[in-house]
């Protein structure tokens, strides 16, 4: 049986006896053994990196009871690649794979380190993707921003400008779990949206600075109290009912989100 020995820069290697068909077969027994999701791995054979659809014994000029090598590095260039120019089923893979290493503990700081540093790159530049994986990505956001990463908090804000209105509606409901020491800059943030020549996203701003205000915040107030005169009536129908809400008046105590449910 063909013996293969995978090894880490660090060291630290293990032996697959198994069968194993592909060189993709492998990075999934790999994900088994040091959990790296296989879309993170790239595997080096000498100076060759070998491919996913490869059969492991031909890439690896394997023969009956000889060990070979093989060198298992982490990259995520695989990912950023899929997100930036893969169709739209490998965008999917890809952003799964990153919402994955953002919300399971079970995943190394490492991989959560650069999953959370691409996720927030991406809304920092044009990004043309399919809205689903947006979402997706959107969600992933608010896991950080839960976490208490404040790198997220300004690209989860950007979101709120979407064209894509599934897009608007995540990040509002995303902008829920912002920590209180990130609310006045998520304030400010939104706060410049609240002129935009679109109506619909000066409604999502409304929405987002009513998604973690707490009652009684007066520069909340001040700040939805200005739109309660918008020419548009669905502006000035959240920005009322936020209003009310945040300063206490009338028989209004619950949450404008109450009244307007976001999309799940």
């Amino acid at each position: 049986m063909t013996l293969l020995r995978v090894q880490r820069l660090d060291g630290d290697h293990f032996d697959i006896t198994e069968d194993h068909q592909t060189v993709r077969d492998v990075k999934d027994i790999i994900c088994k053994h040091w959990l790296v999701p296989p879309l993170c791995q790239q595997l080096i054979m000498g100076s060759n990196t070998l491919d996913d659809g490869e059969d492991i014994i031909v890439a690896c000029r394997l023969e009956l009871n000889e060990q070979t090598c093989v060198t298992m590095l982490i990259s995520f260039d695989r990912i950023n690649r899929d997100l930036m120019q893969g169709c739209i089923q490998a965008q999917r893979c890809a952003c799964d794979t990153l919402c994955q290493l953002v919300i399971d503990k079970a995943y190394s700081q490492l991989l959560k380190s650069h999953a959370s540093g691409m996720i927030v790159g991406l809304f920092q530049e044009t990004w043309e993707v399919d809205s689903a994986v947006k979402c997706q990505m959107v969600k992933a956001l608010g896991c950080l921003v839960q976490q208490g990463a404040g790198d997220a908090v300004s690209a989860l804000c950007v979101c709120i400008s979407d064209a894509n209105q599934n897009v608007r509606n995540a990040a509002v409901k995303s902008l829920r779990s912002l920590h209180e020491e990130h609310h006045e800059y998520a304030l400010s943030a939104l706060s410049s949206y609240l002129d935009h020549p679109q109506w619909q996203i000066r409604c999502a701003a409304v929405k987002g600075v009513d998604s973690f205000s707490k009652v009684g915040n007066e520069d909340a107030i001040a700040v939805v109290k200005n739109l309660s005169t918008d020419p548009d009536d669905s502006v000035r129908m959240v920005a009322l009912g936020s209003y009310h809400r945040l300063a206490q008046i009338g028989s209004n105590r619950g949450s404008i989100g109450a009244c307007h449910a976001i999309r799940r």
